[in-house]
């Protein structure tokens, strides 16, 4: 504590710029946190919205896994067997998918909590700065991909694979296309806004670690 606020009281230019490194750094280190609890929010939402779309892209499979297994069976399947099967699949399907997210979400919160830590002047490893590195790149390559489904949109391509039946009318046609077209602006843009608060918690990351390592050197540059 004492030692933090010596280190408040340096002027030199080195340390003014540590210290807005510092504050930088402990800003995104919070962003990043705040974004995996939003994405545990978000999800939520989403299973609560879409349950029974989930349902049914799950059934779809499994009547042709049924459909395979009834024919190499040499006959239909008994009811309880298909009760079984789908409500194993069920719980396979979420459990899956609910071990992939936990780790992703773990995956950002350590992110943020070392960049939170280095900020107050606890050295860490460059390990969390290598993980910032790939949840960069995944929300880069995740913005691309937004931002390739709203020009689709925009050109006419590949609107049956979006849910977007054509024959429908004009007016179900432009309703279908404003809603998709919001759902992918908005997710491109906290794909845009994580890939940003993860640039800028690498560079300070690293910034933060570079001055540290000159002030411990004696390297000071005087007003």
């Amino acid at each position: 504590m004492l030692k933090n606020y010596e280190n408040s009281l340096k002027n030199d230019e080195l340390s003014l710029k540590l210290r807005k490194s510092d504050r930088t750094l402990y800003a995104t280190g919070v962003g990043c946190f705040g974004f995996a609890i939003w994405s545990l929010i978000r999800l939520i939402l989403s299973v609560y919205t879409e349950f029974d779309g989930l349902k049914a892209w799950i059934s779809n499979g499994l009547e042709e896994f049924i459909q395979e297994t009834a024919k190499t069976a040499n006959g239909p399947l008994e009811a309880e067997v298909l009760e079984a099967i789908y409500f194993g699949s069920l719980f396979v399907v979420g459990l899956v998918f609910l071990t992939i997210f936990l780790l992703a979400l773990l995956f950002q919160v350590y992110i943020g909590i070392c960049a939170c830590k280095e900020a107050t002047g606890k050295k860490k490893k460059y390990l969390y700065i290598l993980f910032a590195f790939i949840l960069f790149a995944f929300y880069s390559l995740n913005s691309a991909g937004y931002a390739r489904e709203i020009s689709h949109m925009i050109y006419g391509l590949n609107l049956d694979a979006m849910g977007i039946n054509e024959m429908e009318g004009t007016a179900k046609l432009l309703v279908d296309l404003v809603d998709n077209a919001l759902d992918e602006f908005a997710s491109l843009l906290l794909s845009l806004t994580s890939a940003v608060i993860a640039l800028e918690l690498i560079v300070n990351a690293i910034r933060v670690k570079v001055l540290r390592k000159k002030l411990a050197g004696g390297i000071v540059n005087e007003h």
